[in-house]
């Protein structure tokens, strides 16, 4: 979040990450501090981003602090690429009325799913049945444990997407140093 007030570091970083030829997202809050969405999300798409995830509250701004989902629209009639929504999600209608208000290309879930690993099913269960379905079609217990070969699958599931991240990782850092040389520094 500190980035935020450097939209120019965030840029540089974007543009570096755009030379390994893969797709480039950002996630961003409203501000640090301030609220400056517009100029760190325009920033962010002419860097060359493929998607951005707009947080719609500020860094400094802990979860009991509702929300502000008007900066998701804002940020979408501004921009040409996909915009993400992400806080204030709840419950599973809460995903089709982002989704629907403010006219975002999709919603990253965060809180909702703690505690409740089938938020994510019950949500594209919702966005996908009619009113009818989902009063005779109730949700999969939340108490229902995953076997344990599926916890296993997930466990090597991590460690691959680990071991890939530290890789363009390393990529990444190779590409700065190449760019920039003794100019390297994160924050």
């Amino acid at each position: 979040s500190y980035l935020l007030e450097e939209p120019e570091k965030i840029a540089r970083i974007i543009k570096i990450l755009k030379k390994t030829k893969k797709v480039v997202t950002a996630k961003i809050r409203l501000g640090f501090k301030k609220n400056n969405v517009m100029e760190v999300s325009r920033t962010i798409e002419k860097a060359g981003a493929d998607a951005i995830t707009v947080h719609a509250r500020l860094a400094m701004q802990g979860g009991n602090v509702k929300a502000d989902w008007s900066w998701i629209k804002k940020v979408k009639e501004n921009l040409k690429i996909p915009v993400i929504g992400n806080g204030g999600i709840v419950k599973v209608e809460d995903v089709e009325r982002m989704m629907r208000e403010k006219n975002c290309d999709g919603v990253m879930i965060a809180g909702a799913a703690i505690g409740d690993p089938y938020f994510f099913t019950r949500a594209l269960n919702f966005l996908s049945l009619t009113s009818s379905d989902l009063i005779t079609s109730p949700p999969p217990s939340p108490t229902a444990r995953p076997t344990k070969k599926r916890i296993v699958n997930n466990e090597t599931i991590c460690q691959i997407n680990i071991k890939q991240n530290l890789k363009a990782f390393e990529e990444y850092l190779k590409l700065e140093k190449k760019d920039y040389k003794n100019e390297i520094d994160l924050g």
